[in-house]
């Protein structure tokens, strides 16, 4: 089973945050994240979601009570306007492909 940690994050400036972020990425893999997903919104582009993979519910809720204490840190707060994590579990999960042309 996959668990899934989503997290909604308005930043005030995406190029800023971005850095900042990346610089996270073995915070991340040692935290058990094996897989990462960040997206923007088009008509909001400082509006990010991303959706870290976990092999257990365990390591996800490790992990999302260990970003509280990131997040409250003055220099993340910053960076930040808004924040929400939710946790996920990943019930289907397929690859499509596209249909032959006739």
């Amino acid at each position: 089973m996959t668990t899934v940690v989503h997290i909604d994050d308005t930043v005030r400036d995406y190029e800023t945050w971005k850095p900042a972020f990346d610089g996270l990425v073995q915070y991340y893999t040692e935290a058990g994240a094996r897989n990462c997903r960040v997206a923007r919104f088009t008509h909001n582009p400082n509006r990010v979601l991303i959706e870290l993979d976990f092999d257990t519910m365990a390591e996800a809720e490790a992990f999302r009570d260990g970003l509280h204490k990131l997040i409250d840190l003055p220099r993340t707060q910053m960076l930040l306007v808004s924040h929400e994590v939710s946790i996920l579990e990943l019930v289907d999960d397929r690859r499509l492909t596209a249909r032959a042309s006739s």
